[in-house]
């Protein structure tokens, strides 16, 4: 009897110490937890997916440079209501190169004569709180040929309301950039040479605070239509781009997120 005591006692002991059984794919990064999901940390460490651009982390914002076509992208930044109201960077009287990537982007000298604008992605006036943050908004990573009457007119539209929007909501988180193709058609328009010139461009706005969002897709050129009418879902927008830009998100987070589209949330009657 004593024997047997002793033996189970010992087994006892050698099964409390084995490490408990772990599930699948165990070491595998957690998906955000939900009550995380809006957090702008969260989703600024959640960079878009879907091609193969060379990854750039600035200060203010974060951008995915395609070598091929001389385009990011998508550049990702946050904006809020502070940012838009301080005002203490005057506006750069030019553009630079990126010092992450030097000369392969498009240089100053490639947009003159082309008859097309160098398009911001992030707009220099969302970044006029830090001078630092202008000057990096003056990166020509961080532009892309626009329609001169595109670039000054609907686009131009679309990022004043977006400051009203971090104005009125008070925190947002940005995805902006040109639709690129995956591969560059032979024929693809270009400025000299090898700069692709889009055929649209894409914001994605995700409200923090009220946990709502929408997106907006744009031809490259000249439009009078008001601005509700190019709106759709994140969803929508990324079968459209080939990006998925929360691609670390559940399956019901994804959906949380990207499947929004109320017109009402963003535009007063």
């Amino acid at each position: 009897m004593n024997r047997l005591l002793a033996l189970g006692f010992l087994l006892l002991s050698f099964w409390s110490c084995q490490p408990s059984p772990q599930a699948p794919g165990g070491d595998s990064p957690a998906p955000v937890a939900e009550e995380q999901l809006w957090v702008a940390d969260q989703l600024l460490a959640d960079v878009p997916a879907g091609r193969a651009g060379q990854l750039v982390r600035h200060q203010f914002y974060q951008l995915s440079y395609r070598l091929d076509a001389k385009n990011a992208d998508w550049v990702m930044y946050r904006i809020d209501s502070q940012s838009v109201v301080d005002d203490r960077a005057p506006r750069r009287s030019g553009f630079i190169q990126d010092p992450e990537l030097g000369r392969q982007t498009a240089s100053d000298a490639d947009y003159r004569g082309s008859g097309f604008d160098r398009g911001h992605l992030v707009p220099a006036e969302d970044m006029d709180f830090d001078p630092k943050a202008m000057d990096e908004s003056f990166y020509l990573s961080n532009v892309s040929p626009q329609d001169p009457s595109f670039n000054r007119g609907i686009w131009k539209k679309l990022e004043g309301d977006l400051r009203d929007w971090a104005l009125e909501k008070g925190d947002l988180l940005v995805i902006t950039g040109p639709v690129l193709p995956a591969q560059l058609p032979a024929d693809a328009p270009k400025i000299a040479g090898d700069i692709l010139v889009p055929s649209a461009f894409y914001k994605v706005i995700v409200d923090l605070k009220g946990r709502k969002s929408i997106a907006f897709l744009l031809a490259n050129e000249k439009s009078d239509a008001e601005l509700g009418s190019f709106a759709l879902s994140i969803r929508e927008l990324e079968s459209k781009t080939g990006l998925n830009f929360f691609p670390k998100l559940s399956v019901q987070q994804a959906d949380a997120l990207e499947q929004q589209k109320e017109l009402a949330n963003w535009f007063k009657d």
